[in-house]
């Protein structure tokens, strides 16, 4: 399906920095009224630290900006459990890595906010892309996108 592009809104949540403090977490929170449908995207190019892990993923939602809860299904960390429901492994140094979480804003409350923690001190792009389509932008992920829909 292509979406047009008077119907979407790209927006970068956090540039890729090389200079965050290990294990340092970085949130990013978006306003998202109005939008049917969210791409969260997570980027990180070739040859960017040596076994940068990502020890979690999260998107959390809330109706103000002062308190959010963790999303179901969009739950990321390094084992699967009670508050995991998808498994992040290390972003490679020789292939560019992307996570997309694909949201049903619908169903969420008007604001979502990113979480991401890295165990080295690199921290890659965090951007959205938010729809008014009337269905769900298709997938195109490929061999090196770890594609996750909630």
């Amino acid at each position: 399906m292509t979406v047009e592009i008077q119907d979407s809104k790209f927006v970068t949540l956090m540039q890729g920095i090389a200079t965050a403090a290990t294990s340092a977490t970085v949130t990013a929170a978006i306003d998202c009224l109005g939008w049917n449908y969210g791409r969260f995207i997570f980027m990180a190019p070739a040859g960017t630290a040596t076994g940068v892990a990502c020890k979690s993923l999260v998107i959390s939602e809330g109706t103000s900006t002062a308190s959010y809860a963790a999303v179901a299904g969009l739950r990321g960390g390094t084992a699967t459990g009670s508050t995991v429901d998808f498994v992040v492994g290390s972003l490679s140094t020789s292939e560019p890595v992307a996570i997309c979480l694909d949201v049903a804003l619908q169903a969420r409350a008007r604001y979502l906010k990113a979480s991401l923690t890295v165990g080295e001190k690199y921290i890659p792009v965090m951007a959205a892309l938010l729809t008014r389509g009337s269905v769900e932008p298709g997938s195109d992920a490929g061999s090196m996108v770890q594609h996750i829909k909630a």
